[in-house]
């Protein structure tokens, strides 16, 4: 297993809103996912870093399909949906 990739918890910079709003989805969400007992609480553990990159938080993800299910549902949902269905990651 590989390990995720601590990065220092400083202001985050050249992310843009929809990357914000993604990452505050899923950390507000995530506790209330069904998953793999192993996987949600490393998501847990990776979301409290602000600067966490999101390929490493898709690199966890991809270890539990019923998470990724839920995800891309709630992704797809009208309050998110950016006018076109989301199907990956």
């Amino acid at each position: 297993m590989a390990a995720v990739k601590r990065l220092p918890d400083v202001p985050l910079k050249g992310v843009t809103m929809l990357e914000a709003a993604v990452r505050g989805s899923i950390k507000q969400r995530a506790a209330n996912l069904p998953a793999a007992t192993v996987v949600l609480p490393q998501l847990q553990r990776i979301l409290q870093y602000r600067n966490t990159a999101l390929d490493d938080v898709c690199e966890l993800l991809k270890r539990d399909m019923s998470l990724i299910a839920r995800i891309l549902q709630l992704s797809n949902r009208p309050y998110f949906a950016p006018g076109m269905p989301i199907d990956s990651l």
